[in-house]
């Protein structure tokens, strides 16, 4: 699964482990995303369900909301829920009342790059690939990606940009030259290394270092002292033992606190 949807499950497990269920809401945005509503809310709330039993709560005092639909996560945001995984465009361009509180780690690091692939001898240089097709994922959220991952350096109008539901049919398009080059998280990327066809294909950009996704808290919602213990526990979850196993299963080494330097770098290519 996508690294942003496997972190965004374990830390709702979390959440559902950390915090009180007096009626809390966690919201969680996979933009651009190929895993389906359908298929993610089973999943989580059955996640859910079986914390509140290991905790003792009441079934269904603690709920979720999934959508890869970034119309909709606007409306499910502007509910101001408790907590809420959203991508980091959404934060960056909606900061007000949110606090990143935790981020995962995932091998070994708290951030990805974006890469840009073409098919080897085509292009050399993102200047060459200007009014040819591009397409990927992360193009669900175009503003984002021009100031933040490609910082400003060439706008998305010199080319002629798509999103894609999933990498794998972006790859496909690509080696069968229907498009030119596809933007790739890199979770995708890693994966793609794995395809018969990836020794035709070549990276011509590579973003700098961005943070994967913190967890975020509602400054409304709850306080200081919640989201301090919050963070406290989240440094120790992947060393508990159940937390371990989910940890284990979704190739999370641990949880650290929200980076804000690297946060701000980010926060920076955005303004």
């Amino acid at each position: 699964m996508n690294r942003f949807f496997t972190a965004s499950i374990v830390a709702l497990i979390a959440v559902a482990a950390c915090v009180p269920a007096a009626g809390k809401t966690l919201v969680l945005c996979y933009p651009g995303g190929s895993v389906r509503e359908a298929d993610a809310k089973p999943a989580t709330d059955q996640m859910l369900r079986v914390m509140e039993k290991m905790s003792g709560w009441d079934s269904g005092s603690f709920t979720s909301e999934f959508t890869s639909d970034m119309t909709k996560c606007g409306a499910l945001m502007a509910a101001k829920p408790d907590y809420a995984i959203v991508s980091l465009g959404f934060l960056l361009q909606n900061p007000e009342g949110l606090e990143p509180v935790v981020q995962p780690k995932m091998d070994g690091k708290t951030t990805e790059t974006f890469r840009v692939l073409v098919r080897k001898g085509t292009f050399k240089t993102m200047d060459e690939l200007k009014g040819k097709k591009i397409s990927g994922t992360p193009l669900a959220e175009p503003a984002f990606v021009e100031k933040v991952v490609l910082a400003g350096k060439y706008p998305l109008s010199s080319f002629v940009a798509e999103k894609a539901r999933g990498s794998i049919k972006a790859l496909r398009d690509l080696t069968g030259s229907k498009i030119d080059a596809v933007l790739v998280t890199e979770q995708q990327f890693n994966a793609s290394k794995s395809l018969d066809w990836a020794r035709d294909l070549e990276v011509i950009f590579t973003s700098k270092a961005l943070p994967i996704m913190p967890l975020v808290a509602s400054k409304a919602k709850t306080t200081a002292k919640d989201r301090e213990g919050f963070i406290r526990t989240m440094e120790r979850f992947c060393d508990d033992k159940e937390g371990k196993q989910f940890c284990k299963l979704f190739g999370i080494s641990g949880f650290v606190k929200a980076d804000n330097a690297l946060l701000n770098e980010a926060r920076g290519l955005w303004k």
